[in-house]
């Protein structure tokens, strides 16, 4: 049979295609539109919030109505999630009322006043402190009689500002993620009574090295002091959806109860300083233990690592141990301490 013979063939006991296959066939293939194309030189639109409850209206309404947009160089993230500020400013003022009830709060950047609108309404007397003067200049304008700062935290005077309200500090804030462990130093650093509690946003990450316990792979320079000088509590994770823009990385709400561990007198710098030199000596070389990693500096103060110590590593050690260790190495300086009276400005032993 030929090729054309064939193909007669196979045309002629091909059964016919039914009316309905005729009519599947002809439906048009069904695709999304094509996004409208941006003019050259317009800006994106921030992306709307769609809102669940009245509470993200007004998390979000800052955003929307002021025309800020969040600086990359301040570590800008606002909140967008009302029913996160409610969780957030009920944790703050359970910790408040357990820990420090006759403490005046102060919100460390503000921002658009996400947290700033259900804090004023608990406490009416309440300080902003902001970087941001766009921010500043919002608050003003949308927050009658409120006391607002403009400032950076970082060189805020922690002493002073306890001092011109004759109260304990009690301290809130969504911290920028570039500066977190300076800005936890800047307050764990304040004079015994300045800060009665924090609670504060960061990084996940950093919450569990703040909380973390030895002979854990989080446990360094970071939850040796905080553990020192407070009481941290990881009290909830936060998802990057609450945020805009969203972060990389998941977020948690830390409490700190400023309670200095009875070991460690922060008047007495020449303690902190030397304690300062021990901890970050030792986690610079985490794995070696420390009779190796703390050699130069024992050699330096002419003694020999005592057989408790000398076996283990940094992680192995608590902090009150760390406080022991430099007594012992720093036995002659200890003799004649450096004090600084508790009134006095903070010190920056650990920023």
């Amino acid at each position: 049979m030929t090729a054309v013979s064939r193909l007669a063939f196979q045309l002629a006991v091909r059964p016919p295609l039914s009316s309905s296959l005729l009519h599947q066939r002809a439906l048009p293939t069904c695709r999304r539109p094509a996004a409208p194309r941006r003019r050259h030189g317009t800006r994106r639109q921030a992306p709307s919030a769609s809102y669940g409850t009245e509470g993200d209206a007004q998390a979000w309404s800052g955003f929307r109505t002021s025309g800020i947009r969040p600086k990359q160089s301040l570590g800008q993230n606002f909140l967008r999630d009302g029913n996160m500020v409610s969780r957030i400013v009920q944790s703050f003022g359970a910790a408040v009322d357990e820990l420090c009830p006759d403490a005046h709060v102060v919100e460390v950047g503000p921002g658009l006043g996400a947290l700033t609108t259900r804090l004023v309404e608990r406490y009416p007397d309440m300080l902003a402190i902001e970087i941001d003067r766009r921010a500043v200049q919002y608050l003003h304008e949308n927050f009658d009689g409120l006391a607002v700062r403009h400032g950076d935290v970082l060189e805020t005077d922690w002493p002073g500002v306890a001092a011109e309200v004759a109260k304990p500090l009690a301290v809130i804030g969504n911290l920028p993620y570039n500066i977190v462990s300076q800005i936890l130093f800047s307050l764990l650093e304040a004079p015994s009574g300045t800060i009665g509690v924090a609670v504060v946003m960061m990084q996940k990450e950093v919450a569990e090295r703040i909380a973390a316990k030895t002979r854990t792979k989080a446990y360094g320079i970071l939850s040796v002091v905080a553990q020192l000088y407070a009481k941290p509590r990881m009290l909830f994770k936060v998802p990057n959806t609450v945020f805009y823009p969203q972060p990389d990385v998941t977020s948690a709400l830390v409490q700190f109860e400023f309670q200095l561990d009875e070991c460690l007198d922060v008047r007495n710098t020449t303690l902190t300083r030397g304690l300062r030199t021990v901890v970050r000596t030792a986690f610079n070389q985490r794995r070696k233990v420390l009779r190796n990693s703390l050699r130069t500096l024992c050699e330096e103060k002419g003694v020999q690592l005592p057989d408790k110590w000398a076996r283990k590593r940094a992680e192995e050690v608590p902090p009150p141990e760390f406080v022991e260790m430099t007594r012992f190495l720093f036995e002659k300086e200890l003799e004649t301490p450096e004090l600084v009276p508790l009134s006095d400005r903070p010190t920056t032993v650990w920023r």
